[in-house]
């Protein structure tokens, strides 16, 4: 009596848990359906306006000219873009839409073809098309749900029926049914929330693609109305500066250097977020990076990176490989990798040389040489990885490992354009190196880069723009600032402490291998800031502390 008493404490905690999930999710879906009705109602009233501009058909240009109410076109953009605000590219770029039609409303006589081509068949397909299957999947979550219901009230007729008729192992089995059924309804609309999700953002993140329209007609307007082209060359470059400098691009396929001068950060958006959510809820996960994650959930991730869109860090726990396949995804859809193509055949011959020091001297020289963008994310990327790697009694997942599932995502040839068998393994060698002597390139003291979170609401709880937030209020931060490296000096400075890891037992020099001779001349300089060109190299690691 007592264990069926608990056994039924245990289904209403978990019901319960259930039920604060699916609030926090309702929550994230309506947020995701307002912007995208919001979305849906610019992009339908101003196809519907700009349609009730093209008064009829033919080439009769004389009478098009006299019915083309551009000025009403004008008034619904403004308002469009006050409905959606100014946080949306969608709607700063309606404001300079309505901007472009006041200023030509009087002057417009020709050229509609070209307006039905720019403005009105893009829309036209994504009213059809896109909003419509988001409207399907909405019915579908609908008997999902009711589903759902459906089975919990059986479950709990089941139950009831178990307690009140003597609790037999017949009434036991049918209520054991009921809840295996309740938990499969609720497992599929778990699983359609998700789908309705990620269908929503994409949408979201097609929001730059439909305000590109919006220049095609201004830019057309430009072109067909010569005595209204002075002010429009004006208002067009606006328009584009608007829309390069706008936050909210797909961060996937995007270069490196483009996607941090986009965001304002020192660390690319997806490696920082997917980096410090791994950190703090799935170092410790058996198999990490190497088990493949939820397909639905990446893409869900992927979804949300791209459209600048929050999501509650509840979505993702349990899901720390889905998070892991979104990192290894962004890296690996680079258009260049990390390490870059110039350095490929330098971190080639680099690692097939013998001896240990030079190697480690080399690829250190050889990374310092690297853009300064690709030096800071890989620096951040190699110092996370050394950390899961300490954890391997955990996770299973020590330098090798890791270095064999993430080397082909940040290193591969020009020519060969993706992971092949031949830079798979010298790309594993070589990140295992750089991972296994990560307190040897990138020691703990070397200054850290800040996020630079942008102005904006940040909710609770939530994965946005490279940071996982816990509180309302946003933090601005400035990055550190790596001081420049200078030469070495002519003459032997005074010494200096070794990067942390190294024992040295010379006043700063360390330790020469045992099949070495020591010789007191050839002292090494201080670590010294190198010229710009010449980085000057910092002690190797003894092997006595560090292993090839």
């Amino acid at each position: 009596m007592i264990k069926q008493i608990n056994r039924m404490k245990q289904l209403g905690n978990l019901a319960l848990g259930r039920a604060e999930k699916t609030e926090v999710l309702n929550d994230h879906l309506q947020f995701c359906e307002k912007r995208v009705e919001n979305i849906r109602h610019a992009c339908h009233t101003t196809n519907k306006r700009l349609k009730e501009c093209l008064q009829g058909s033919g080439q009769d240009i004389e009478k098009r000219q006299k019915k083309l109410p551009f000025y009403i076109l004008s008034q619904n953009m403004q308002e469009c873009s006050q409905v959606l605000g100014e946080d949306s590219i969608l709607g700063s770029m309606m404001a300079k839409g309505s901007e472009a039609c006041a200023q030509v409303a009087l002057e417009l006589t020709s050229h509609e073809m070209g307006l039905e081509n720019l403005i009105i068949i893009p829309f036209t397909n994504v009213l059809e098309n896109d909003f419509p299957k988001v409207a399907q999947m909405k019915k579908k979550l609908n008997k999902l749900t009711l589903d759902l219901d459906s089975s919990k009230a059986k479950y709990h007729a089941a139950q009831k029926a178990y307690i009140n008729q003597g609790r037999t192992a017949e009434q036991q089995a049918k209520m054991e049914a009921a809840r295996e059924e309740m938990d499969d309804a609720n497992i599929k609309m778990e699983q359609c929330k998700d789908l309705l999700a990620n269908e929503m953002m994409v949408i979201v993140s097609k929001e730059p693609d439909y305000a590109r329209s919006l220049i095609d007609m201004v830019s057309a307007q430009a072109q067909y109305h010569r005595n209204a082209l002075a002010r429009l060359e004006v208002l067009v470059p606006r328009m584009k500066e608007v829309l390069d400098n706008h936050n909210r691009k797909p961060v996937f396929g995007t270069h490196l250097e483009e996607h941090l001068e986009t965001e304002g950060v020192k660390i690319a958006v997806p490696l920082k977020t997917c980096v410090e959510w791994l950190q703090e809820f799935g170092i410790g996960e058996e198999g990490l990076f190497r088990i493949a994650g939820s397909a639905g959930k990446v893409k869900l991730l992927r979804s949300a990176l791209n459209a600048s869109v929050e999501l509650p860090i509840h979505d993702f726990v349990g899901h720390e490989h889905a998070v892991a396949g979104a990192l290894k995804q962004y890296l690996r859809e680079l258009p260049e990798p990390l390490l870059t193509f110039a350095a490929y055949d330098d971190l080639v011959e680099a690692q097939s040389i013998k001896d240990h020091n030079t190697k480690l001297e080399r690829l250190w020289s050889i990374l310092h040489q690297l853009p300064q963008c690709n030096q800071d994310n890989f620096r951040f990327l190699a110092r996370f990885l050394y950390k899961v790697s300490l954890k391997s009694d955990k996770n299973k997942m020590g330098a090798s490992n890791l270095a064999l599932v993430i080397g082909p995502n940040v290193m591969w040839s020009e020519q060969e354009q993706g992971v092949s068998a031949a830079t798979m393994g010298v790309a594993s060698s070589i990140l295992e190196t750089f991972i296994t002597h990560a307190d040897y390139f990138f020691p703990e003291n070397t200054p850290t880069i800040e996020f630079i979170s942008p102005p904006g609401f940040q909710a609770p709880g939530s994965l946005h723009n490279g940071e996982v937030t816990k509180s309302t209020e946003s933090q601005v931060s400035q990055p550190s600032v790596v001081p420049p490296m200078s030469p070495p000096p002519v003459t032997p400075p005074p010494p200096s402490r070794p990067p942390p890891g190294i024992t040295t037992t010379d006043g700063g020099k360390p330790p020469l291998p045992a099949t070495q001779a020591q010789s007191p001349v050839k002292r090494r300089p201080a670590l010294r800031p190198p010229p710009p060109n010449k980085p000057a190299h910092p002690p190797p690691p003894t092997p006595s502390n560090t292993s090839s």
